[in-house]
């Protein structure tokens, strides 16, 4: 597909679906116990993280209307890494590719919560599997709608997309 199809409602309500599908499954247990890392290497205070997109920035495809907003936040390549690594530990509800968000991988951390994580490279593990936070998890790459290679990063809480930073700077209970 050419960018300006991933944009069509055709295309992108069966994916934004799925995924709603997905992420609307409470586990009754609670898999982490300290604040979401980053799931990327480096860090925001010596600059080697930087985001080139953040949560809730309005967004026009193909010169529309601002209508759209961004689900997440995009980590681009800083640093010489391509690792992408679990936020925090909990069970792989999908990993493979999607149209629109790419090679995806989504984990359940229990109560509600999820992370996703779009435009992969290469993922290194599958359905079914427990991840550790910190556990490399996959590679930044270019797949999906994108316009260079970067990590889309997104946090479900009860089915609702919130700001995945608020989840590396607070515990939640």
């Amino acid at each position: 597909l050419v960018f300006y199809e991933t944009v069509d409602p055709k295309i992108t309500k069966p994916e934004n679906d799925e995924i709603k599908k997905l992420t609307a499954i409470i586990t009754p247990e609670k898999y982490w116990t300290t604040n979401f890392r980053y799931p990327v290497d480096g860090s925001i205070e010596d600059g080697t993280i930087h985001l080139m997109s953040v949560f809730g920035s309005r967004r026009s495809y193909n010169n529309s209307e601002y209508i759209y907003f961004h689900t997440g936040v995009d980590f681009g390549v800083y640093i010489n890494s391509l690792n992408i690594y679990a936020a925090a530990p909990g069970r792989v509800i999908f990993a493979g590719p999607l149209i629109v968000r790419g090679n995806a991988t989504y984990i359940d951390h229990g109560q509600g919560i999820f992370s996703g994580y779009s435009h992969q490279k290469e993922i290194f593990i599958k359905e079914g599997d427990f991840v550790e936070a910190g556990q490399l998890i996959g590679l930044i790459g270019n797949t999906g709608r994108v316009t260079g290679p970067h990590l889309h990063w997104e946090i479900w809480v009860n089915g609702v997309q919130v700001n995945p930073i608020d989840w590396v700077n607070n515990n939640y209970p």
